[in-house]
């Protein structure tokens, strides 16, 4: 897989007859998307590049668009967008022919926003596509590409606005990464600032990605850490994030924990296979189950469950329980 800084490299090199842009961040598909649009001749980008959605139009379309002749150009790009888990078979099969024997002249590029989600023969058929391709990694960025691509965002203005270490820290841990919502976040934060954006504004300003507060508040459980619970729990109120999404949410984590912590054998690749996550996912699982026993967590698996199943059928509210639930897990 290619990550986005070596994507323009590998461009100039050589440019493959496919690939694939797979990850949910749509801040590094656009930026990857701007990099192969890089190898056609500007004044005829327009006549050269063709977006085709396969869930409307079906792969036929996607391939007699790769089969035209490209306008004063070696190359033309055809994105096909909207490739899912639910990929049809024949669309699929009208894919892998043309890979077999592809335009020397035409680019596919498929764009996979969410190869993680559903069918597992739709899986199976994407996954089998990457070997004819290139497949670019528009996920997640390492921290220090993550602090780059800020300042880029934060230099790229008339009015130039710096941030303060710990304030990227806070910012990628409440967006869980995604530069999208960086990207969006910042541009929120430019306006509120005098100059430089502070740790204490982003707490302010921004709202927690749930997902990676539950990460954090499932650690400080772990460490019995009532300030910091209680700050993640109060979080959540503050920003309307809803308690029943959260509790959902806290049960799959605690599902997690226990999973990895039952199974020592199995490689992460395989483990993020079976729970449907990054392999890097299943190593954070594995470090923070170590903060429990597996007594414990079979125990606070039943527990989420339980108090999970009440509230959807009325029994409690949802906010009084997600209280309860973290004053009882501490």
């Amino acid at each position: 897989m290619v990550k986005i800084s070596e994507l323009k490299k590998t461009l100039a090199q050589n440019v493959a007859p496919c690939y694939i842009l797979k990850g949910k961040d749509a801040y590094l598909r656009r930026m990857a998307t701007n990099a192969i649009k890089s190898i056609l001749v500007p004044e005829y980008i327009d006549f050269n590049c063709d977006e085709i959605s396969i869930v409307s139009f079906g792969a036929q379309k996607v391939i007699n668009a790769l089969d035209t002749l490209p306008v004063l150009d070696e190359k033309r790009i055809v994105f096909a967008t909207d490739v899912t888990d639910k990929l049809l078979e024949s669309d699929y099969n009208i894919l892998e022919k043309y890979l077999l024997a592809p335009n020397e002249n035409a680019v596919l590029v498929l764009v996979v926003a969410n190869s993680d989600l559903v069918a597992v023969n739709g899986k199976k058929m994407l996954r089998s596509l990457e070997k004819f391709a290139v497949v670019v990694d528009c996920a997640k960025l390492d921290p220090d590409e993550i602090e780059y691509e800020i300042e880029k965002i934060l230099s790229g203005k008339e009015k130039r606005v710096t941030i303060d270490k710990n304030a990227v820290n806070t910012l990628v841990q409440f967006t869980g990464g995604d530069m999208q919502r960086i990207s969006s976040e910042l541009e929120k934060l430019r306006y509120f600032t005098d100059g430089n954006i502070t740790q204490s504004e982003v707490v302010e300003l921004v709202s927690p990605e749930m997902e990676s507060q539950i990460f954090e508040l499932s650690a400080a459980l772990g460490n019995h850490d009532s300030e910091q619970s209680l700050k993640i729990l109060n979080n959540f109120f503050r920003f309307n994030v809803s308690a029943v999404a959260v509790l959902g949410v806290l049960v799959n984590h605690f599902r997690r924990l226990l999973s990895v912590s039952l199974d020592s054998f199995t490689s992460p690749e395989i483990l993020a296979e079976m729970l449907g996550v990054k392999p890097f996912a299943v190593k954070q699982y594995k470090s923070q189950s170590k903060n429990f026993s597996q007594k414990q967590l079979k125990k606070y698996v039943d527990y989420l469950e339980d108090t999970y199943e009440d509230v959807l059928n009325g029994k409690y509210s949802e906010t009084s329980a997600l209280k309860n639930v973290v004053i009882n897990l501490i």
